[in-house]
Formats: structure tokens, C-alpha cells, sequence
């Protein structure tokens, strides 16, 4: 386990937590965890590209930590603010359903989760972040909406890489590298 896949290991042990805060009404802490989480998951990817230590088993494991990180978020944010988000379902629901197209392309075509790690998706953890901390904080809503399509948008690039590969990758960063990389 080299260091960036024990940062990894450590925000998937950790992550639960998040639920226990959103089912005891603390939001504010609820908001502290999921930062240091998110920090966590810029550390591991920067640390893994610096030691260079990237790994196929790190990039799986960061994909699944941020699974069950971004699925307790989504279920703590409805405990906590239910209310609102119900008025935004048709933006949230786009996450789910076009993150399960990236996974049934993927588990489809390679027998395998996808794990890409695209600038989109780079872009899409910072709009999620201004969304979690813009609602909890300040009560606005407008940046689930960005953040839910810009996710949308990531999860469909990811589909689109998965037709155009021969075969599984991880880390790519846009579909135009994965049509590069193919044909050469």
C-alpha cells in the first residue's frame, strides 16, 4: 500500500461518518467532514503524481472511495435539507442516472467499473464542492444545479470514452485523449 492508496483507504473508512452526522442534524460539522474528505481526495491523486506512485489499484480505489463518498453526501444533503433538494430532484436525479450509464457501458463492454479521472470530473469536484458548502452555508441553491449538470456532463463523457476504448484505461483526460490514444 504505497502512501496515496492509504489517504484513499483512509477517506473510505472514514465517510461513513457523514451519515451519522446528517442523522444527527449537523450540518455544520456534516459540511467540515465532507471539505477534509475532499481535501483527502485532492491529496491522494497530487501525492500519487508527485511520488509517482499511480497505480491501477489506487485509481480503483479512489473510485470507489469517491462512490461511497458522493452517494453519503447525496443521503446526508436529503437528511439535512430535504426540502429543498426536493424541489431540485429532476438536476439531482441526473447524477445517479447518468453515473449508472457510465457504469453499465463500462461493467458492459470491459467486465469493469470505469475510472477515468477526466479534467471534467476535476472541474465537477470543485463545482460539488461550491454546492455543498453553498447550500449548507448560505442556503443557495442555484449551484446544485451547475454542479448536478457539470457532473452529468462528466458521467456522459465517461460513456463516451468507454465506446470509444479498445480496451479498459484509467486516467484519461477527456474523450479526445481517449480517441488520440486508441488510433496511435
Amino acid at each position: 500500500m504505497s502512501l496515496p492508496n492509504v489517504i484513499t483507504a483512509i477517506r473510505l473508512v472514514v465517510a461513513p461518518a457523514l451519515a451519522v452526522l446528517a442523522l444527527a442534524g449537523r450540518g455544520d460539522l456534516f459540511l467540515y467532514l465532507f471539505l477534509a474528505l475532499e481535501a483527502t481526495d485532492l491529496l491522494d491523486g497530487l501525492l500519487a503524481r508527485i511520488l509517482d506512485q499511480k497505480t491501477e489499484l489506487g485509481a480503483r480505489l479512489d473510485s470507489i472511495a469517491d462512490l461511497v463518498m458522493y452517494g453519503l453526501l447525496l443521503g446526508g444533503l436529503a437528511l439535512l435539507e430535504g426540502d429543498v433538494l426536493l424541489g431540485e430532484w429532476p438536476w439531482i436525479a441526473l447524477v445517479p442516472l447518468t453515473y449508472a450509464a457510465s457504469w453499465i457501458a463500462s461493467l458492459a463492454k470491459f467486465g469493469q467499473m470505469p475510472s477515468y479521472h477526466t479534467l471534467s470530473a476535476r472541474a465537477s469536484y470543485f463545482l460539488v464542492i461550491g454546492a455543498t458548502a453553498g447550500l449548507l452555508a448560505l442556503d443557495l441553491v442555484w449551484p446544485i444545479r451547475v454542479a448536478a449538470g457539470a457532473v452529468a456532463v462528466t458521467n456522459l463523457e465517461a460513456v463516451a470514452i468507454t465506446l470509444v476504448l479498445e480496451a479498459p484505461r484509467s486516467d484519461l483526460a477527456s474523450v479526445l485523449t481517449a480517441l488520440d490514444e486508441d488510433r496511435g
